[in-house]
């Protein structure tokens, strides 16, 4: 159901501004540091240790804890190309060992890597003196005398195509 409501977040943070500071100021191996710390701890936003992939993978599994006690269950993940954070719910099975998560793509990420991929091939193809068709270079931009264009321009006709058709298919309010 597409409501263009937040229905919940969840704020995690690998750095704290404070800390940073008085690191600097005390330094972080001095007493004075330490004895700061004990009074910072409890509103340190610090709230995460390990790599940002880890970070997304347990924001994602908190809000799907979560969401059981707001009265629904995620049963849909919007992806951008990454599978850890899909596989990761499945593997922990939230919900239960019935019920079956789906993975969806998230049409700026899919319109982004299809425009790379096809500069890419084009770039590679054009500066290898192969025939590209027209209609391919004129999305591309300019490789050894090639027309000079609007570089968005390729991003945006596959993605734009897509939205237009979700949104008509989805009125949303």
């Amino acid at each position: 159901m597409l409501t263009g409501y937040v229905v919940d977040f969840e704020v995690m943070s690998k750095v704290c501004r404070h800390c940073s500071v008085a690191k600097n100021k005390l330094g972080q191996s001095s007493a004075k540091f330490s004895i700061w710390y004990e009074g910072h701890k409890s509103e340190c936003d610090i709230n995460h240790l390990g790599s940002s992939t880890s970070m997304e993978m347990e924001a994602a599994l908190t809000l799907w804890k979560r969401s059981t006690s707001l009265g629904f269950r995620y049963i849909t993940v919007l992806s951008d190309g990454d599978c850890k954070t899909f596989n990761y719910l499945c593997e922990k099975k939230v919900y239960g060992p019935d019920i079956v998560i789906k993975k969806e793509e998230c049409i700026n990420h899919v319109s982004k890597r299809l425009g790379t991929a096809l500069r890419s091939t084009v770039k590679r193809l054009s500066c290898s003196r192969m025939r590209v068709r027209p209609y391919v270079k004129a999305v591309t931009p300019k490789c050894h005398g090639g027309p000079p264009v609007n570089r968005d321009r390729l991003n945006a006709l596959p993605g734009s195509k897509a939205r237009q058709r979700i949104l008509e298919m989805h009125s949303v309010m």
